[in-house]
C-alpha cells in the first residue's frame, strides 16, 4: 500500500510592524467617516413634494392608535346618521297620520252656510217695517192704542206676516188681554214652520199659558173661569183643560158671528188615558133681547186637531205623547130664528159665551167658561148623565 506523500505549503515572510500600523489609522478613519456620513443623513430634513401647497402644514404619518382612532369615529357618525334618520322617517310618518286625522275632522265638520245673497226690499216691506218701528217706538212710550192703530194699518198691507201678528200679541200683553195675545200667537202657530223664529217664540208662549190653566177653585174676572171638583176621594183626576182661545171671530159688532173654539186637553203626567172613556162637552150660550141667557140656536160643529207625525200621516188621538189634544169647535150664528107663522126674525138673540165640561170614565175632570158667571148659573154635573154624548 502506497502512502500520499504529504502537502507542502508555502511560507510567506512575515509583516512589517510599520506597515501593521498604518493600516490601522486607514481603519480608523474611514469608519470616522462613515458614521459622519450616517449621522448627516439621519438629521437631515425631508423635502416636501412639489405638489404640495407650500402654506399647508405637515401631514404627521398615521399611527396605528390614530388610525384605530379614526375607525371608531366613522361609525360613531355613521350610527348617529342612522339614529337622524329614523328620527327624520318617524316625524315623516307622525305628520302624515296627523294630516290624514285633521282632514278626517274638517270632512265631518258641517259647513258654513253662506250669506244670501243681498235682496232689495220693496217699498211695501219698508212702509210695513216703518209702522213696525213706530209701533214699538209708541208701544214703550205707554200708547198703546195708537201703537195698535199702526199695526192694523200695516196688517192691511201684509195680513199674514208674522212679525206685526207677534207685535200686535206683545201690545196685547202690555194691555192685560191676555186671552186676544194667545189668540195672536196661535195664528203664527197655524202657519206653521213658515213663520221662522216667530213660529217657535208663538210655541213658548203657548206652552207657557199651558201651565196655568185648571185652578182648584172658581174664578170670576171678565176673562173667564175654571173649575176642578174637589170632591175626589174615589177617583182622583186625569185630565186638565188648558186655556182655550178663539180663532177667526169676526167680533160680536157684526150681526151674524162665526168663530172657531180651541179646546186643550192634557192628561196629567204618568196617567195613562182611555180615549173611549173621554167625553168632552161645549156648551154656547147667547142672550136674548130681555137680558136672559139660553142655549144657542146656531150651528156648532166639533173636529180634533190631528197632530202631524214626521212621516206627514196623523197621529191619533190617545194623549200618549205627553202633549194636549186640541178639540176645536165652530160657532156660526145665522141669527134667523123662525116665528109661529113660519117669518124669520133677525137679531133677536146674540153671543155670550161657552161652557166646557171634561169628563172621563163618567167623572167631571175639568170645567172651564168665559164669562166666568155661566159656570154658578149653569153649574156641571160631577157624574157624566147617560144621555149625554161626545160631541162628533
Amino acid at each position: 500500500m502506497s502512502v500520499a506523500p504529504p502537502v507542502k505549503t508555502a511560507s510567506r515572510p512575515p509583516l512589517s510592524r510599520a506597515l501593521l500600523v498604518t493600516m490601522s489609522v486607514l481603519g480608523i478613519i474611514a469608519l470616522a467617516q462613515g458614521g459622519s456620513l450616517l449621522w448627516q443623513l439621519a438629521t437631515r430634513p425631508v423635502e416636501k413634494p412639489q405638489a404640495e401647497s407650500a402654506t399647508s402644514p405637515p401631514t404627521p404619518a398615521p399611527t396605528p392608535t390614530a388610525a384605530a382612532k379614526s375607525a371608531a369615529t366613522q361609525e360613531a357618525e355613521a350610527a348617529a346618521l342612522a339614529a337622524e334618520a329614523e328620527l327624520a322617517a318617524a316625524e315623516a310618518e307622525r305628520q302624515f297620520v296627523a294630516k290624514k286625522a285633521e282632514e278626517q275632522l274638517v270632512s265631518v265638520i258641517p259647513r258654513p252656510t253662506p250669506l244670501p245673497s243681498a235682496q232689495t226690499t220693496s217699498p211695501q216691506e219698508m212702509q210695513v217695517n216703518g209702522l213696525v218701528q213706530l209701533a214699538r217706538t209708541l208701544r214703550d212710550r205707554g200708547d198703546t192704542a195708537t201703537a195698535l192703530t199702526r199695526l192694523r194699518e200695516a196688517q192691511v198691507l201684509s195680513p199674514e206676516n208674522p212679525l206685526v201678528i207677534s207685535e200686535m200679541a206683545m201690545i196685547y200683553e202690555k194691555m192685560g188681554l191676555q186671552q186676544k195675545a194667545l189668540d195672536q200667537w196661535r195664528r203664527i202657530v197655524d202657519f206653521g214652520e213658515k213663520a221662522g223664529i216667530y213660529y217657535a217664540a208663538a210655541e213658548a208662549k203657548l206652552r207657557a199659558a199651558e201651565l196655568a190653566i185648571a185652578t182648584p177653585a172658581l174664578t170670576e174676572d171678565e176673562i173667564g173661569g175654571s173649575l176642578i171638583p174637589q170632591d175626589f176621594n174615589y177617583r182622583p183626576p186625569v185630565l186638565s183643560l188648558n186655556q182655550p182661545g178663539t180663532v177667526e171671530d169676526t167680533g160680536n159688532s157684526q150681526p151674524l158671528r162665526k168663530f172657531r173654539l180651541r179646546v186643550p186637553v192634557k192628561a196629567l203626567p204618568g196617567l195613562p188615558v182611555d180615549a173611549e172613556q173621554v167625553v168632552i162637552q161645549v156648551y154656547f150660550y147667547d142672550r136674548l133681547q130681555d137680558g136672559s141667557l139660553v142655549e144657542t140656536t146656531a150651528q156648532v160643529d166639533y173636529r180634533w186637531l190631528a197632530r202631524r207625525l214626521p212621516d206627514g200621516s196623523e197621529a191619533p188621538i190617545d194623549w200618549s205623547s205627553g202633549q194636549p189634544e186640541v178639540l176645536e169647535v165652530t160657532y156660526e150664528q145665522t141669527g134667523e130664528e123662525p116665528e109661529a107663522d113660519g117669518r124669520f126674525q133677525t137679531g133677536r138673540r146674540n153671543y155670550f159665551g161657552y161652557v166646557v165640561h171634561v169628563y172621563y170614565k163618567g167623572q167631571l175632570n175639568a170645567t172651564h167658561s168665559d164669562p166666568a158667571r155661566l159656570l154658578t148659573e149653569f153649574p156641571a154635573p160631577l157624574t157624566l148623565q147617560p144621555s149625554d154624548d161626545l160631541p162628533e
